[in-house]
């Protein structure tokens, strides 16, 4: 909170040094109360003009910093959505995957009912009196 409220950039630069590590952000800022820039990275200087060099839209986040109840600053956070949705289309693909063997075991599982059923009900319909103890 100090940094904020100090306006100290090379703390806040650190801080943010730290988040760009992550190989999901894209860009960090740090904003004051009225939105001036505090500190920040040159390559997320605007989502507009992010979206306009490339097609993929970042997925932005901002978050409010809060000091006794009063908002001091915020803090925005623009993440690649391609290495952050990879880990979810991989699952996706996975439970894709899971589905289509169950659905395939599933299938097996009714046709081997059916044929057990029906091997049974034959014996039973076909079943001749002298075999049944009937005279």
């Amino acid at each position: 909170m100090d940094p904020i409220r100090n306006k100290n950039n090379e703390k806040l630069n650190q801080q943010l040094t730290f988040i760009l590590a992550d190989k999901h952000v894209l860009a960090a800022s740090v904003y004051d109360e009225k939105g001036k820039i505090l500190a920040g990275n040159k390559v997320g200087a605007s989502v507009v003009a992010t979206y306009k060099l490339d097609d993929d839209a970042p997925l932005v986040f901002v978050q409010s910093i809060q000091y006794q109840g009063n908002i001091i600053g915020y803090l925005r956070i623009m993440l690649k959505e391609d290495k952050v949705m990879q880990y979810h289309s991989e699952y996706q693909v996975q439970l894709y995957q899971q589905l289509i063997v169950l659905m395939v075991l599933a299938g097996v599982a009714g046709i081997l009912v059916a044929r057990v059923f029906y091997k049974f009900r034959y014996k039973l319909v076909n079943k001749t009196p002298e075999q049944s103890g009937e005279l």
